[in-house]
């Protein structure tokens, strides 16, 4: 996975966390991949974006700040399905910290069994 790909997920994860992002954090990201990962990752980005945008917003209304964070976690699990679905995955191509660990995204019921490493353990 390149730099930037883990750069938006660093970020994702952050608002998953609860952390709020600044404008300067999504300026400063960029990435690039192949297909449907790459729109998976341009549909996170936009989350984050809404995310960022509509902190004043969240602050005063729970329910959007549930649905947005909602959001994220459903781009997190697109990115998730696409990875572990595609033909880099099956081949061996991909890592994240270490071959066979996983690569830290959640994950639907669906591609549940194609879990690896940490993912197959915590996830």
């Amino acid at each position: 996975m390149n730099s930037g790909a883990k750069e938006i997920v660093g970020v994702l994860m952050q608002v998953l966390g609860g952390a709020e992002i600044s404008h300067d954090q999504l300026t400063e990201l960029s990435f690039e991949a192949d297909g449907e990962l790459q729109r998976a990752l341009n549909e996170a980005y936009i989350k984050i974006m809404e995310f960022a945008y509509d902190s004043e917003l969240r602050v005063r209304d729970p329910v959007l700040d549930r649905a947005i964070v909602q959001a994220i976690l459903a781009a997190m699990q697109m990115i998730g399905a696409e990875l572990y679905t595609s033909d880099h995955h099956k081949a061996g191509y991909l890592m994240w910290h270490e071959p066979g660990c996983g690569y830290g995204f959640p994950v639907t019921q669906n591609p549940r069994d194609l879990l690896i490493g940490d993912d197959a353990k915590y996830l």
